[in-house]
């Protein structure tokens, strides 16, 4: 049997997790819930359902929005829409997470604890081709958030050896040695602007969760991008607005400028009520269509749980 550990429950709810300064984990066990994800447009009309991705809450959108990388049942599996045919890319016996696109769409990298060992994989999609990216056998990762659109950089949210999450990049060329964004405050869901110039992210540094961008690699400048809360930054293609999930569950938009080396942010806009809880994963297609999960008439509510000392737990 596989090795399960404390982040198989942080896994099942990859976007749905908060840690505390004083190193407690509240999660939500999402994979109780079994909704499909749809592609709504941007007054929340449903275009499509994907009931084939039902009971998913991990997924990756492909760059050209024909592939759905889904994280279901301990491995990932490949949703072609187009074809309707879902195909499966791993066969370890492992529990596998958090897929992400390469910006070519030719790999898929995820987190596994194969061989008993955590780690970062990266995997080709028309081969059998899997190479270990990074150890992180010492490291509680929460999440793997982006592939930066030059292919150099991959980053992930993972606890320090504090209990405090913080935001990592870890460049795919060279020793390969990871480095945290730097910040004295917690820090998760680290989202590259489609040049690759901006990382948008969540800090607590204000007492609660907001959105912020700054430059990348540098960090030089910091500009805050939700008003009153917001989790889960999403880019649109073109990196002029900046989408984000409000604390009563709205999809919010901002207009994104630049100007230089300073960026230029509108004030936050009402999109569409996604009509779900918490945090979650959405993913935005090309011609700005969402994929998200669906929201189903009468789905219970799904309850907290708490692990004190996270971090520190074998």
């Amino acid at each position: 049997m596989p090795e399960k550990h404390a982040e198989s429950a942080s896994r099942s709810v990859s976007r749905s997790f908060s840690v505390s300064q004083t190193g407690m984990l509240v999660y939500q066990d999402a994979e109780q819930t079994d909704t499909p994800l749809v592609f709504v447009d941007r007054s929340g009309r449903i275009i499509q359902n994907i009931d084939d991705a039902r009971g998913s809450s991990e997924f990756s959108l492909s760059p050209d929005a024909k592939t759905i990388a889904l994280s279901k049942a301990g491995d990932i599996w490949l949703l072609d829409l187009s074809r309707g045919l879902t195909s499966r890319l791993t066969f370890a016996k492992a529990d596998d997470a958090f897929p992400v696109w390469s910006p070519d769409a030719k790999n898929i990298v995820f987190h596994s604890n194969r061989g008993g060992a955590r780690g970062l994989y990266q995997k080709t999609i028309n081969g059998d081709m899997e190479q270990l990216i990074l150890n992180t056998q010492n490291t509680r990762v929460a999440s793997i958030d982006d592939w930066s659109p030059d292919g150099r950089f991959i980053t992930y949210s993972a606890g320090d050896e504090n209990g405090k999450s913080k935001l990592w990049a870890v460049q795919l060329f060279g020793d390969r040695k990871p480095f945290p964004v730097p910040s004295t405050f917690d820090m998760r869901q680290g989202r590259f602007s489609p040049d690759g110039r901006w990382l948008a992210y969540v800090s607590d540094q204000s007492g609660s969760d907001e959105v912020y961008v700054q430059a990348f690699p540098g960090g030089e400048g910091k500009w805050q991008v939700s008003a009153h809360g917001g989790v889960n930054p999403l880019w649109r293609r073109d990196g002029r607005e900046l989408n984000y999930i409000s604390p009563d569950n709205k999809l919010m938009a901002v207009p994104v400028a630049t100007s230089g080396s300073a960026l230029q942010l509108g004030t936050p806009v009402v999109l569409l009520n996604t009509g779900r809880r918490g945090t979650y994963n959405i993913a935005i297609a090309p011609d700005g269509r969402f994929l998200m999960p669906l929201q189903e008439e009468g789905e219970p509510m799904v309850p907290m749980k708490v692990v004190v000392n996270w971090a520190r737990e074998e």
